[in-house]
């Protein structure tokens, strides 16, 4: 009888460390700082992000920016491979017409396509966003993952 009780414990406590390990491994919690994706997301939410390192066209990403290395996060408007089409001062992707300034125009006028170790994102509050139309394509290296839930 204390046997299979001292199993049970055991095993409990085993599958309670791997789940927790598991958790910390693949996911992370952050908290947003920013509103420049709204309304969809405000500052102060808390977002669980599934770590991984393939952005796709329409994932919230969380990634550094790589001016400042701050953590931000972003919707991924063009994966690595798509084609970078300019027309009237706009990015066009197939998820939405992004407005474009002069200095942005002249930064994204060298992409042709994203590299295959980037990814483009912008904020879904395009007037209120500083993201890859300022600053270019970010390296896959910089992304943290994938927001999964939002609280």
């Amino acid at each position: 009888m204390v046997n299979t009780i001292s199993r049970h414990i055991f095993l409990f406590i085993s599958a309670s460390a791997l789940a927790i390990t598991m958790c910390i491994s693949f996911f992370k919690i952050y908290e947003v700082r920013e509103d420049s994706m709204e309304p969809l997301l405000h500052n102060g939410q808390t977002i669980l992000v599934l770590r991984e390192k393939s952005p796709h066209s329409g994932d919230i990403v969380v990634f550094e920016n790589p001016e400042d290395q701050k953590l931000v996060v972003k919707r991924c408007i063009l994966s690595p491979g798509d084609p970078v089409v300019i027309d009237n001062n706009s990015l066009i992707t197939t998820l939405q017409k992004i407005p474009l300034n002069t200095r942005q125009l002249q930064k994204l006028s060298s992409f042709k396509f994203i590299p295959d170790d980037m990814f483009f994102a912008a904020g879904d509050n395009v007037f209120n966003s500083h993201d890859s139309r300022d600053y270019g394509p970010v390296f896959i290296k910089n992304l943290k993952g994938r927001v999964l839930l939002i609280k």
